[in-house]
């Protein structure tokens, strides 16, 4: 027995080592290309494992400076190429030979997958970078045709024409599908076998497809209640003048430039009517995206008010809502803030300051046993006089005066037509057109206009849409039950 083991161990010896072994094989109809591509001592040994794997924004950037060294028989550089979240030599050589680019934050995020339609665009690049003639587009569609997006359509049928890329089951070319490692180690392949590629030297950097990044639109909530609000985000947006939005929630929603995205601010208050809102979104011509947003009930509550009769008298007159309707609700329109990234971000406002929330959101109120006309439009915070007051965000002071109605009232404009109010200040810390920082000083928390006692009534809208403060502040309304935890929490 022992001496039959042993054999066996020297037989296991003698045999020829395959590429795969103690690695994941390839599918079988990859292995004979897989064999030739290893067999030119071309790529990294270690290159040669997790076939079936995605490919990622790294690995390709790695074949890519192999193919582009084949081809032209240069060496590839790293020069001047930098990325924000990358050192690798392979994609900094990419980048310099130019046929790779990064995000506009500066990113390459080389751990990302490679869609089928992106390798095809990469390719093309990489033939346009390395001076490679080759066969004009192929005139015989895809049956998934209308799948590929318009950016990439070019690139995938010159892969095509010229045997880089083949159809899969019946003539489809699955666009979104992830490629894999063994299907890009085949198109590297091809693009080395192919008769129809000739290196003319010549960079034809006009044919380059800048858009190797699809577009990308993300909806935050399908479903909302009244006060709250849903967002689109949109990135990689070559041609923004191609955004569009189609709905009935409301006529003012649209994409803004929002730091290295798109954002369009879809709004629920409290007038809204309750069901199902068709939505379409995307690139006119290009991308078309179909949804649809269910705005469900809220349960407000009934607050009863008694107040001073003089107080009622002198400040709730035919004169106090003129001068309101005069002021207030015209600086609700001004969206005119943008700072130097001209972003907003939806999750960093801040409480302007703690103290008892005596009215919730959207409370219906009676006040001296007569019902109002509106719902309340943000909270009521009761504090010491005297105590600081903070803008909620970064923005511009678009209304800083005193009404008859609220008292000392500072609006604040945070850009993509969001707005706070703060109304029956004791004192003023800022003028109108003022530029101020979230956490920075505006006033001092008073009783004047129409109010019961010092209080800060504090609101947030999309333009004259009062929406939940919550919802920007903790991403949750506030409660009587749970604001203690809640304006303790940061």
């Amino acid at each position: 027995m022992k001496n039959k083991l042993i054999f066996i161990i020297l037989l296991m010896l003698l045999l020829p080592m395959s590429i795969f072994s103690g690695e994941e094989e390839p599918s079988v109809w990859a292995k004979d290309f897989i064999d030739k591509v290893s067999e030119q001592d071309i790529l990294k040994e270690d290159f040669f494992k997790d076939y079936k794997k995605n490919i990622t924004r790294g690995d390709f950037a790695y074949l890519g400076v192999k193919l582009y060294e084949h081809y032209t028989g240069k060496i590839a550089t790293v020069g001047d190429a930098t990325f924000t979240d990358t050192s690798d030599e392979w994609v900094l050589k990419a980048k310099n030979m130019g046929f790779i680019g990064g995000y506009p934050d500066g990113s390459y995020l080389p751990e990302k997958d490679i869609t089928r339609e992106e390798l095809a665009v990469l390719f093309v690049n990489l033939f346009n970078a390395s001076g490679i003639e080759y066969l004009p587009s192929d005139n015989e569609a895809f049956v998934d045709d209308e799948k590929i997006s318009t950016w990439a359509k070019a690139s995938v049928y010159i892969a095509k024409k010229n045997g880089i890329v083949r159809g899969v089951g019946e003539n489809r070319f699955d666009p979104r599908a992830k490629a894999t490692k063994e299907q890009a180690i085949i198109m590297f392949n091809n693009v080395q076998t192919s008769p129809d590629l000739i290196n003319s030297g010549i960079v034809k950097k006009d044919l380059f497809v800048e858009t190797i990044y699809p577009p990308e639109f993300i909806l935050s909530k399908e479903k909302i209640e009244l006060g709250e609000y849903t967002s689109i985000i949109a990135r990689n947006i070559y041609s923004p003048e191609d955004l569009y939005i189609k709905q009935a929630l409301n006529p003012n929603a649209k994409f803004i430039k929002n730091g290295d995205h798109y954002l369009c601010i879809l709004p629920a208050t409290y007038y809204t009517q309750t069901g199902s809102y068709p939505l379409e979104y995307g690139l006119e011509g290009s991308l078309k995206i179909v949804d649809e947003i269910e705005i469900v009930n809220r349960k407000f509550s009934i607050q009863y008010l008694t107040v001073d009769k003089q107080t009622e008298t002198e400040t709730r007159s035919s004169e106090a809502y003129d001068q309101y309707n005069l002021y207030y609700k015209p600086a609700l329109s001004l969206n005119v803030y943008q700072d130097a990234n001209n972003d907003t971000e939806l999750g960093q406002f801040i409480l302007p300051v703690k103290g008892r929330l005596t009215t919730e959101y959207g409370q219906n109120r009676y006040v001296n046993g007569s019902p109002t006309s509106y719902n309340h439009a943000g909270y009521d915070i009761a504090a010491n006089r005297g105590t600081e007051v903070v803008s909620t965000y970064k923005g511009q002071v678009v209304l800083a005066m005193e009404l008859i109605l609220t008292g000392k009232s500072v609006v604040v404009n945070h850009g993509n037509g969001l707005f706070s109010t703060y109304f029956h200040l004791d004192q003023m810390s800022v003028s109108k057109d003022d530029v101020v920082e979230s956490g920075q000083k505006i006033g001092e928390v008073g009783s004047t206009g129409f109010s019961t006692g010092p209080h800060l009534h504090f609101s947030i809208s999309f333009y004259n849409l009062n929406l939940e403060p919550g919802y920007f502040l903790y991403n949750e309304k506030v409660t009587y039950e749970n604001y203690i935890d809640l304006f303790n929490s940061k």
